[in-house]
């Protein structure tokens, strides 16, 4: 799964969203670029509703990059 940050999301935002994956047993890999800032989650991410993800005001999309 992909989630891809609005231009200038705030820190905070993008913190709290990685503690909360974390938490739930997923690694993270995080990739700045010079607007955006793109995690990519490392796990079985079947389980994961992608509505809650997208409710946060700095998450731009988030797409699955294969289907369960």
């Amino acid at each position: 799964m992909v989630i891809v940050f609005k231009p200038g999301a705030p820190e905070e935002n993008k913190a709290k969203i990685r503690a909360n994956l974390e938490h739930q047993g997923f690694q993270i890999n995080e990739i700045n670029g010079v607007n955006m800032t793109i995690f990519g989650i490392i796990g079985d991410t079947s389980a994961l509703d992608m509505n809650m993800l997208r409710i946060d005001e700095a998450v731009d999309k988030v797409m699955r990059v294969q289907e369960p």
